[in-house]
């Protein structure tokens, strides 16, 4: 049975690639930890609301950008969510996060949403179970 879990992030700029040059490592740590925390804490949620038991097989992960501005560039997208995919296997969804285990990654087109207070990132994973 195929199984798509989903979970919903706020990224930060400064964890961006072109973020990260004028950003301290020591920040850059505090905010990775905090945002993998969170991760792992809705990634719990979802793995209990889905009665996932242990990591999806042939997984491909899905990045669904909401901007409000203007959208982020897809390396700094991807640089961006890492502590997110991160949260998902710590939560054991994914069993790891390299091309050995994950099928497929994929970048989609950002959407244009109309209040800034709408952004977001959407992190899927749909896997075997």
């Amino acid at each position: 049975m195929i199984e798509t879990v989903t979970i919903t992030v706020q990224t930060n700029y400064k964890l961006t690639k072109n973020g990260m040059k004028n950003t301290s490592s020591w920040t850059i740590k505090k905010l990775t930890r905090e945002h993998r925390e969170l991760a792992k804490k809705l990634s719990f949620r979802a793995k209990k609301k889905h009665d996932i038991k242990k990591p999806l097989s042939d997984p491909e992960l899905f990045i669904q950008a909401y901007y409000g501005r203007n959208p982020m560039d897809y390396d700094g997208l991807a640089c961006a969510v890492a502590p997110a995919v991160d949260g998902l296997v710590d939560a054991g969804i994914l069993e790891d996060d390299s091309p050995k285990v994950i099928e497929g990654y994929h970048l989609l087109k950002p959407i244009k949403v109309s209040k800034m207070s709408e952004q977001r990132v959407e992190v899927s994973v749909r896997g075997k179970r």
